[in-house]
């Protein structure tokens, strides 16, 4: 079982797990630690697994991924062979293409649900010196949120949990969502060549636990109008319904901002 394999796996170096904040409104100070990115998962016919994996620590010379302790993404050298499986030994789904992280596509069915998932992230990070700071600054929230239009919240109100994540903001759809961030070294100045992997999910709240469904995922670089790194996303033809955009940064540190999509007003 993976979770007899992950006490091993702690045992034989410290893990660098990069804790991730969930809170809308707070800074996100950030430090280059030497890591892996995390690995989204999405499409699996066993839906539990469509969700982010974060990077534990090496096994068998290869990074090692995991929900929890729960669910894990690690290289198997016995059988040489990528697999996904939970801490019960259940064995999901494996791929048997000797990489250095897990591969995108060519995972088949072991006694996972069918289809078999498309994997995407699990490089290694940027490691940059001196480490980085990530510096919030979307226009709405007055430097305290990622969004420019957050969720307005009143004085010493916490915002609303929706699942797991808090809420960071409502939107009708097809309203765009803007929003940003610096990216500063040690000494406060600014770091121009870093940047932002942007993904974006569909949250389904009717399992248990809530599952993810990846609908895109680009990167963005630095806007030398702005001197930011600011990001877009485009709501036309959407569902309502909740959503997450997840910003991974170069250092392995992230950011969940859970959203609400709404109907237009009418009348």
């Amino acid at each position: 079982m993976f979770g007899v394999k992950l006490q091993h796996v702690r045992r034989i170096g410290v893990a660098i797990t990069l804790a991730t904040i969930t809170l809308c409104l707070v800074a996100l100070p950030a430090f280059a630690l030497g890591c892996y990115e995390d690995v989204t998962v999405t499409g699996a016919g066993s839906s539990q697994l469509n969700r982010w994996f974060a990077f534990e620590n090496m096994f068998f010379g290869k990074p090692a991924y995991t929900i929890g302790t729960q669910y894990a993404i690690y290289w198997f050298h016995p059988h040489l062979r990528w697999v996904i499986e939970d801490d019960h030994g259940v064995l999901y789904y494996a791929n048997d293409a000797d990489t250095p992280t897990p591969p995108r596509t060519g995972w088949y069915v072991v006694s996972g649900g069918l289809p078999a998932p498309t994997l995407f992230g699990g490089e290694k990070c940027v490691d940059p010196t001196p480490p980085l700071a990530i510096v919030i600054t979307g226009v709405g929230g007055g430097g305290d949120s990622f969004l420019d239009l957050p969720l307005v919240l009143g004085e010493g109100e916490d915002p609303p949990m929706v699942g797991l994540l808090p809420l960071c903001g409502v939107f009708e759809v097809g309203e765009t969502i803007t929003g940003g961030c610096a990216i500063c070294d040690v000494d406060g100045s600014p770091v121009r060549t870093s940047y932002i992997h942007v993904y974006l999910y569909a949250v389904d709240l009717s399992t248990v636990p809530e599952t993810l469904a990846l609908l895109d995922h680009w990167t963005v670089h630095h806007d030398k109008a702005t001197g930011q790194y600011r990001f877009e996303v485009e709501t036309d033809g959407w569902k309502p319904g909740y959503y997450d955009i997840r910003l991974s940064f170069a250092d392995g540190s992230a950011q969940e901002l859970r959203i609400e999509i709404i109907a237009p007003e009418t009348g």
